[in-house]
């Protein structure tokens, strides 16, 4: 688009991404496991009081969680090159996310990395690739300071 391209590899990561947010948000919303997990994670001694399993449903979050890991390894590991500490930027950048977009809200942490991607890769036209972390701990810190709930996390208390 313009001066600005795209890979292959890219184009497929983003599909992929969003494919797999919708995916998750249907399973969370329209299965019987989705509710149980929802329960679950809003109160776990209700879901213990009408009967969900909650070391079942730790298990199958954790499986779910193990198991997007996998395509956003490779897809990473396509687009760079492989080093033992390939991880750490993307878990990094997952962590601000999440609280970017407000704790406990999926719809915010998938609108955060959004903004982070465009504002990150946007940012390098204007400044080096070396500073591009520090505009995702700027653009934190200004949500915290402005709406330290996230930017669709809701207020507790």
């Amino acid at each position: 688009i313009g001066s600005v391209g795209f890979t292959t590899v890219q184009v497929a990561t983003v599909g992929f991404c969003w494919l797999a947010i919708l995916g998750t948000w249907l399973f969370l919303v329209r299965t019987k496991w989705g509710k149980a997990i929802r329960a679950v994670s809003d109160n776990p001694e209700m879901g213990d009081a009408v009967g969900i399993d909650r070391n079942t449903i730790f298990l199958m979050v954790f499986a779910i969680g193990s198991a997007l890991t996998v395509p956003a390894a490779l897809f990473y590991t396509l687009d760079n090159a492989a080093t033992p500490t390939m991880g750490l930027e993307p878990l990094m950048m997952g962590f601000i996310a999440c609280f970017l977009g407000g704790i406990g809200s999926a719809p915010g942490a998938a609108l955060a990395g959004l903004i982070l991607g465009l504002a990150e890769n946007l940012g390098m036209l204007v400044i080096t690739a070396r500073w591009k972390t520090v505009i995702a701990f700027a653009i934190l810190l200004i949500v915290i300071i402005v709406k330290p709930e996230g930017l669709l996390g809701t207020k507790e208390g």
